[in-house]
């Protein structure tokens, strides 16, 4: 047993070194290869991070590849410098993976996948989500980090198709799931019947019993990293008639965010900070720069967070959300509530500050478990060093947003 944890110890060591792991902060940009010589298994990519059990590699494609080191048994520096593919191979690479009844379009940061004859208005919107999103940060004089790799998403039209991919990506299929992003293979998924497509925006209705037992019956999804495991998702789930906007704006900001570094692939992202900043940009106002306040709210999330906190929000209850992801298991509808409300009163009232606030939790976050205590210093840090001040600001101004 000793041996061969020493062994693992020292091909670790060795692969880091190989590597040029320690001569950066972030990345390791020398390509490798780990192989199985048992199994004729091998990996290769870009060492992310790494554990006394795991390695993580950042395959040419984008994909991130969680290694046991129990099943290496040799290793190879391919390269002296990572090189991701092209578009036009991982656009081969995805007609090979899904056939014939697909096509692929491609924009200079996304590929969509979908049925044919309609991948090119998929991608469109896409790239338009991507462009809307950078916008509103250029506007505020803030440049986010460019995307590493091409954006991918694949649209079923099929329900076994989706749920048997769901399957393959280690995502829990329910009937209301309708898409997801999954950092690992960093791809949003979108199940989208073909009878169901309109490119008209329909109105948007939902009650409240319905988006109760929606959010109640949901899987957390969001992943730990206790062993670096990014198995679980960032899903949205809906009904079949919500509007097909809102669910590829709202996975598409995540695939967003996570790309641009606001997030952490390998990360132990706060519940309220993915899906609040999600939520947001939900919002037409707010995508399309609109100065009329109401245009910019996420009415849903709005009503629900002014009932919430009007009723039966606790009092200073601030500081138990930031450092903790409970409510989110114990009262789903009133964390995503005020997961919006909180990330919209940092965007609207001092973007910058917040904007560095998600850069500094995706650093400190990456790779590990981000303890309570962490996350209240960097919120305090960089948000407000009293936190009884800053709820009362924020309660205040959504009190004013509801007169």
């Amino acid at each position: 047993m000793c041996r061969v944890v020493r062994f693992h110890v020292l091909l670790m060591g060795s692969v880091l070194l190989i590597a040029g792991w320690g001569s950066r902060s972030l990345h390791a940009e020398t390509l490798v290869e780990l192989s199985n010589t048992n199994t004729k298994a091998s990996w290769i990519g870009r060492v992310e991070g790494q554990n006394q059990t795991h390695c993580w590699l950042m395959g040419q494609d984008g994909v991130l590849h969680q290694i046991a080191l129990k099943d290496v048994t040799n290793f190879r520096r391919v390269s002296p410098q990572f090189k991701r593919l092209t578009t036009l191979q991982m656009k081969s690479q995805l007609h090979s993976e899904f056939g014939r009844d697909f096509e692929v379009a491609t924009t200079a940061r996304y590929i969509t996948v979908a049925p044919r004859g309609t991948a090119s208005a998929y991608v469109k919107l896409f790239d338009q989500v991507y462009r809307q999103f950078y916008s509103y940060f250029k506007l505020r004089g803030m440049n986010l980090d460019e995307p590493e790799f091409p954006m991918v998403s694949v649209i079923f039209p099929d329900q076994q198709q989706f749920i048997d991919y769901c399957r393959q990506d280690g995502v829990r299929y329910q009937p209301e799931l309708q898409g997801y992003y999954q950092p690992r293979t960093n791809r949003v998924a979108l199940y989208i019947p073909t009878n169901q497509v309109t490119w008209q925006s329909p109105s948007r209705v939902n009650s409240s019993l319905s988006l109760r037992k929606t959010f109640e019956q949901s899987p957390s999804p969001f992943p730990t990293v206790d062993t670096f495991s990014q198995s679980e998702h960032y899903a949205n789930l809906a009904l079949l008639d919500e509007e097909l906007a809102n669910t590829i704006i709202h996975e598409g900001t995540h695939q967003v965010a996570f790309n641009m570094n606001l997030h952490s692939r390998l990360g132990d992202n706060p519940r309220w900070v993915v899906e609040g900043l999600a939520m947001v940009f939900e919002s037409p106002g707010i995508r399309t720069a609109s100065r009329v306040t109401e245009e910019t709210l996420n009415r849903e999330r709005f009503l629900w967070f002014g009932d919430y906190s009007s009723r039966r929000r606790p009092d200073n209850a601030l500081a138990n959300f930031v450092v903790s992801d409970n409510l989110f298991n114990s009262s789903a509808l009133d964390a995503y509530s005020e997961a919006w409300a909180l990330s919209y009163y940092l965007l609207e009232t001092r973007p910058r500050q917040y904007v560095d606030y998600l850069k500094l939790v995706s650093t400190h976050s990456n790779g590990r478990r981000y303890t309570p205590e962490e996350r209240l210093t960097d919120f305090q840090e960089v948000i407000h060093s009293n936190l009884t001040k800053i709820e009362s600001d924020y309660l205040r101004y959504h009190e004013r947003l509801r007169r």
